[in-house]
């Protein structure tokens, strides 16, 4: 049976804060190695049979922890952060587009890439049975993108909407 830890016996203090100390450690170093492989080190995506293009876009997909990302001159017990992405940060600096730049950065882009692929080749589809979920959304996005027809009509389809701002009074 322990005794209650009371302020009179400071040994029994420190032996549970070392305990404590030591789990929290533990919790801690788990939790950013889970963190870390789910968000920074899990990069790949399953490509199914009949995605060529997007798998032209994104390059190699693979499954799984990328080891390449991993700065082996760091010690993980020193800098574990510049240890697990180290590589990948030095290979990968912020593009001037964006205001930061990780992984999750580089996964929504390319989920980006691959459905603007899918759009434009759905576009392109004059083969897509009618009514279809391709060929309605070949239509759609071929109705927005007709840059031609956008340049010739300028801000003619704004005019009136553009009148009747005109025509407001305080």
């Amino acid at each position: 049976m322990s005794k209650p830890m009371s302020g009179k016996n400071p040994d029994a203090w420190s032996s549970a804060l070392s305990g404590k100390k030591t789990l929290t450690h533990y919790f801690g170093v788990i939790f950013i190695l889970g963190f870390l492989g789910a968000g920074g080190l899990l990069f790949g995506v399953k490509l199914s049979a009949g995605q060529e293009n997007a798998k032209s876009i994104a390059g190699s997909a693979s499954h799984g922890v990328d080891l390449s990302i991993l700065d082996r001159t760091c010690k993980p017990c020193e800098d574990f952060y510049r240890f697990a992405s180290g590589a990948w940060l030095k290979n990968n600096p912020i593009p001037p587009a964006y205001p930061t730049w990780g992984r999750f950065s580089e996964l929504a882009e390319t989920n980006r890439e691959r459905l603007h692929q899918v759009l434009e080749d759905a576009s392109k589809n004059l083969q897509a049975v009618r009514g279809s979920n391709q060929q309605k959304i070949g239509d759609f996005y071929a109705s927005c993108m007709d840059e031609k027809q956008i340049a010739d009509q300028g801000a003619k389809p704004l005019d009136a909407e553009l009148q009747k701002i005109g025509d407001l009074r305080d």
